[in-house]
């Protein structure tokens, strides 16, 4: 009886999984058009910018979430209690320091980037402090990462 509950639980997962996935591949060319009507081009410049900001993070995490996830529940089989507990801790730390070296690396580079690519603009787009948030955002989710393994 649980069996065919759990099949059910998991179909409707999976085709609500579909169905938000079929949303976000017509949803996407949908708003680049909204933007490219409604943007200036230096709007939409800025625009790409900010949004390769948000990939630059992705890039850097490397993937390590999808690693420490795997071994996490691979300490999580250890029979042993008191191994598996300093196991755990191990990854836990690592994981914290991983993503706060990342955080301040990615930090100091999008300061950085931003120096280089936007220190001649001279127009009217106020874009020093949007980018400084979306920058300080993006650092906080990446140590947020550290925490979202473990879970």
């Amino acid at each position: 009886m649980t069996s065919c509950n759990n099949f059910k639980k998991y179909k409707t997962l999976s085709l609500l999984s579909v169905c938000l996935s079929s949303i976000r591949v017509f949803l996407g060319p949908i708003t680049l058009l909204v933007l490219a009507k409604n943007l200036s081009t230096e709007e939409l410049g800025f625009y790409y910018a900010f949004f390769s900001l948000t990939a630059m993070a992705q890039l850097l995490e490397v993937g390590m979430s999808s690693v420490l996830k795997q071994y996490y529940s691979h300490s999580y089989a250890i029979h042993d209690i008191s191994e598996k507990n300093i196991k755990i801790s191990n990854y836990f730390n690592f994981s914290i320091y991983w993503y706060l070296i990342l955080s301040i690396l990615f930090f100091i580079l999008g300061g950085g980037v931003s120096y280089v690519m936007f220190n001649d603009y001279n127009g009217i787009v106020n874009w020093k402090l949007p980018w400084f948030f979306l920058l300080f955002v993006s650092c906080t989710n990446l140590l947020v990462l550290a925490l979202k393994c473990n879970a």
